[in-house]
């Protein structure tokens, strides 16, 4: 979240061009695809709290080289690095939720990922502050420092992981799993082709967009309207703040319909509508109030995501393929904000931005609607 508030401290520091802040995002991205997949194998097998652990160290590791970055190539670098330690965050908390909360998964996948939100919400409010008066580097290390303070936090998670019954092939907290309760479930197993095909393609589409809408937000407005960066920020706080309870109730939702998939087509829907009313540009009021749609639905559906992912995993494999399967939603981070930003850049259009991306969540969408077997989560047991 820091890289799209600081987006035009790091233009002006560095020279970037749009689509070099667009790449910075996509470092970042490309480091979480190259090592979510190896995280989830290594959370099968280690345990999911020693990865988690040494995932925030490594996160801590990259802020503190992004704010000492002397050049741009060496930000970037820093930025790669970050993003492998994010990578390793999302398999094992999966795990340890599913391991222990599995009837309610929606909600409480979503309460894990409303961490996301808030530290946005959080980076919006504080990062323009600190670089008003210390500047941009010292907004990494605030970054640097909670992340540590995060890292510092695992012991407690080991603590609590032990705790209460444990469903057949989810790892212990010491890296042990439990014996399979059935022969059946004993040996892994894959996901249908088609499901995963219909779940990475809507994973790629819609966090690509997610972080088009993260990486630029403040500097369209900042550049092409003209607000200054604190009210640029703000904009970017609102949307990241709504998310918050917004996540929650799209995944006390989802559980309650005993399905993921409606929920994620009304969120596209929203999406769609927020991204194509943005292409308009329109006044101040407005665009508040497509922060709060945006918020709502293009920054709240990954809680719900995560559910579908862990329930479409194979039996006994829940760290490798939700890591495999996640790796696709970084791919898009990789891909989709640089050539976005590129074609904004070649065009001189930040409309043109807005419209390709709602395009591109509404292909997400029909590819999930008649891509995905149909299916009720209640056929679909945890492990």
């Amino acid at each position: 979240m820091s890289l799209g508030v600081l987006a035009p401290e790091l233009r002006d520091a560095f020279g970037f061009s749009r689509f070099e802040i667009g790449l910075l995002t996509s470092l970042y991205a490309l480091g979480g695809a190259l090592c979510s997949g190896f995280a989830g194998g290594l959370t099968d097998r280690v345990g999911p709290v020693r990865v988690l652990g040494l995932a925030l160290l490594v996160l801590t590791a990259g802020a503190v080289g992004g704010s000492l970055a002397p050049v741009g190539a060496v930000l970037m670098l820093a930025a790669f690095v970050a993003g492998c330690g994010y990578g390793g965050i999302n398999p094992p908390t999966n795990v340890i939720v599913a391991g222990r909360l599995g009837e309610r998964l929606g909600f409480f996948l979503s309460l894990k990922q409303t961490g996301v939100p808030i530290g946005g919400f959080a980076a919006g409010i504080v990062l323009p502050a600190v670089v008003g008066a210390a500047g941009w580097r010292w907004g990494f290390v605030v970054g640097a420092l909670g992340t540590l303070a995060a890292a510092c936090t695992v012991g407690l998670v080991r603590g609590a992981a032990v705790l209460g019954p444990r469903p057949a092939g989810v790892p212990a907290a010491d890296g042990a799993a439990t014996a399979p309760a059935a022969p059946s479930s004993g040996a892994p197993t894959s996901p249908a082709r088609r499901d995963v095909i219909s779940i990475v393609t809507f994973g790629f589409l819609l966090a690509g967009c997610q972080w088009v809408m993260m990486a630029y937000l403040v500097l369209s407005l900042h550049d092409g309207r003209g607000w200054s960066l604190t009210q640029s920020g703000l904009v970017l706080s609102t949307v990241t703040a709504v998310s918050v309870c917004s996540r929650l109730a799209w995944g006390f939702l989802s559980d309650r319909l005993g399905s993921r998939e409606p929920t994620l087509l009304a969120l596209a829907a929203a999406s769609v509508l927020g991204l194509a009313v943005l292409a308009l540009e329109p006044p101040g009021a407005v665009v508040f109030a497509v922060a709060v749609l945006l918020g709502g639905s293009l920054a709240a559906w990954n809680g719900v995501y995560h559910a579908l992912v862990v329930e479409r995993s194979g039996a006994g494999a829940l760290g490798r393929d939700s890591g495999r399967m996640l790796a696709f939603l970084f791919a898009g981070t990789v891909v989709v904000p640089p050539l976005l930003g590129l074609l904004s850049q070649r065009t001189g259009s930040w409309p043109v931005l807005w419209s390709v991306a709602a395009g591109l969540v509404g292909v997400a969408g029909l590819v999930l609607r008649f891509g995905l077997t149909p299916r009720s989560r209640a056929a679909v047991p945890v492990e």
